[in-house]
């Protein structure tokens, strides 16, 4: 069930459900390690919650995670307790930490009753070891998510720049095609912006090519801040970039280009201890269904509006076609 899950909550649901089945434990949580790396989040609980349970387990607070090993404490009153535990402590625990090739990804907290070998033993002939099922239920977790976070990783390789983070050309074609069949589905419109740094090249030659890339860094961290989570970003090539705004006139989409324009150009970027230069940029826009219908004559029609800010003295927004007189100047 772990191999056939394809999400971590997938996953972490497959977990609960057969550590529920096979250990005696009256409450479960799993934790999964945080985007800092310091903690580890709760991801998911089952059974009994106490009020004080914790949301998070600090990594040097659990003995399971820093000896690496499955930490059982079958007595709270003799044992040696872990620090993240609620006050009072439950009677019986243990802590697994769930390592894959080396890195740790996250813990598995079982809370057990006092007569927890008794009930084990009802339902097993034999006194039922815990270290294993848990050791081995943490085990392939890990390794699942580990896998999981492998294929996510190649996946961002193959549809990322790895300067910017931003979709790459190959994967901005499949969202426009597939954003437009949207488009013309609801009879919305759809707005693409080509932008490019006017003057690159000469900023290169002049500041060196990881200026340029600190530069370029910078500037789609600037961008990130003013579109929506549904825009699509992508470097086009080089120092030129495309925007897909869905429900998007083009009326939004200019001030939107205005927007990310102004403030581009005003903002500071430094570079080993040193401000450099303002940079400025040049838009053109082209919006579905008005100036084209398929993503190719989309492109085309917003480099087009690119070429005319470009030839008319840069730091400019353009759109294609009827718009173009409306368009803004600096």
């Amino acid at each position: 069930m772990l191999q056939a899950s394809s999400i971590p909550t997938e996953a972490y649901a497959v977990t609960a459900r057969f550590a529920q089945a096979l250990i005696p434990a009256i409450s479960g949580a799993l934790f999964v390690r945080s985007a800092s790396r310091n903690n580890m989040e709760a991801v998911l609980r089952w059974g009994e919650r106490g009020t004080n349970d914790q949301d998070s387990v600090p990594a040097d607070e659990c003995w399971g995670l820093r000896t690496g090993r499955v930490h059982l404490v079958e007595n709270s009153h003799s044992g040696l307790l872990c620090r993240h535990l609620p006050d009072p402590p439950p009677a019986c625990y243990l802590c697994a930490p769930m390592i894959a090739h080396g890195e740790t990804l996250g813990l598995l907290h079982l809370q057990m009753s006092k007569d927890y070998q008794n009930l084990s033993e009802a339902l097993v002939p034999g006194s039922l070891d815990l270290d294993w099922p848990v050791r081995t239920l943490a085990e392939r977790l890990a390794l699942t998510l580990a896998d999981m976070k492998l294929r996510e990783e190649l996946r961002a390789q193959s549809i990322c720049d790895p300067l910017t983070g931003w979709y790459n050309r190959r994967h901005m074609i499949e969202t426009l095609d597939r954003d437009i069949r949207r488009a013309s589905r609801t009879k919305r419109p759809l707005s693409l912006l080509i932008f490019d740094i006017d003057n690159f090249k000469e900023f290169n030659d002049s500041f060196g090519h990881e200026a340029g890339d600190v530069t370029l860094q910078n500037l789609c961290q600037i961008v990130k801040t003013l579109i929506r989570g549904e825009d699509g970003a992508c470097r086009y090539g080089g120092d030129e970039f495309v925007l897909i705004l869905p429900d998007s006139s083009a009326e939004l989409a200019m001030q939107r280009a205005e927007e990310i324009r102004l403030a581009v150009r005003h903002a500071e970027i430094q570079y080993q201890g040193y401000l450099l230069k303002p940079m400025t940029l040049s838009f053109g826009i082209a919006t579905f269904p008005t100036d084209a219908r398929t993503s190719r004559e989309l492109l085309r029609a917003a480099d087009t509006a690119l070429f005319h800010a470009k030839s008319e003295g840069r730091d400019k927004v353009r759109m294609h076609g009827n718009h173009s007189e409306s368009a803004s100047g600096n």
